[in-house]
């Protein structure tokens, strides 16, 4: 749900978390003010938060071609993104916005780097750019996340 202003969310933060009993943790993508405030109100449930840059969970995600500028990343997420709502089962959203495409992303990614997950999404796995490979060309193991 869209929030309109700062001072929106910021009322809305702890009703969010409350609505979200089984909650684990919280990750979050970049910082500032909006992050903040996640934080703040996850150390008042006791829930544990990573931040995480976009560049953290695109190298895991997108191969160099698909992360070598922002305008490349964001369309590679839209594209990540529509392909987890069908392997899924979900109808992808007609308008997928590129901020829902990369926080999908940024979600798969603490998913992975949890251990919830015990392989890659096959749309993920079979995808010629997938980067889930280490630096020096072996495979990146789910353990290796992170």
């Amino acid at each position: 749900q869209h929030r309109g202003s700062r001072a929106s969310m910021r009322r809305a933060v702890a009703g969010i978390l409350a609505g979200l009993p089984e909650l684990a943790g919280l990750v979050l993508e970049g910082g500032g003010d909006l992050a903040g405030m996640w934080e703040r109100a996850a150390a008042r449930r006791g829930l544990p938060v990573r931040r995480v840059s976009a560049e953290t969970w695109r190298e895991v995600l997108f191969a160099p071609r698909d992360r070598r500028d922002a305008v490349q990343a964001k369309k590679a997420a839209v594209l990540l993104a529509r392909r987890l709502f069908v392997e899924a089962g979900l109808r992808p959203p007609r308008s997928l916005t590129t901020d829902a495409a990369e926080a999908v992303c940024c979600g798969l990614w603490a998913v992975l780097a949890s251990g919830w997950l015990e392989a890659w999404p096959a749309c993920l796995a079979s995808s010629p750019g997938f980067a889930g490979r280490d630096r020096t060309g072996g495979e990146r193991g789910l353990s290796n996340i992170g």
